[in-house]
């Protein structure tokens, strides 16, 4: 059985969004370059974000990290279930084949003292 460590599932920060240092802004520099994805690492907003941008940016950034946190979460979940399923089966089908064992034991058993007892009171029974 492997070991369960609770933080092995979960990403960091830095697994979401790339980290990058940021630009830091002169005087004479603008911090106001081209962005088609909000989530570069790079990229600096020209001015602060809208309310509907600032939420597309966080559903953008929730869905990635949901996206891995259940992708490691079905894997680890996935090793721990086959782990305790394989134990338990074994178990299982060991007691179930000890049971088995047992069932036909008695029956064979009965069978043959009522084979016994038939033939006991058969005059035509010899003990060979």
């Amino acid at each position: 059985m492997k070991p369960f460590s609770p933080d092995a599932g979960i990403p960091v920060l830095t697994e979401v969004i790339a980290a990058a240092p940021r630009p830091v802004a002169s005087s004479d520099q603008p911090l106001a370059p081209d962005v088609d994805c909000p989530l570069d690492p790079n990229a600096v907003p020209a001015s602060p974000l809208s309310r509907d941008e600032f939420n597309r940016v966080a559903d953008l950034v929730l869905e990635r990290i949901l996206t891995q946190l259940q992708t490691r979460f079905d894997a680890l979940l996935g090793d721990r279930l086959e782990d305790h399923l394989s134990d338990r089966l074994h178990t299982i089908a060991a007691n179930l084949a000890m049971e088995i064992r047992h069932d036909v034991r008695q029956e064979l058993e009965a069978i043959i003292a009522a084979t016994r007892a038939k033939n006991s009171n058969d005059p035509d029974f010899t003990n060979g």
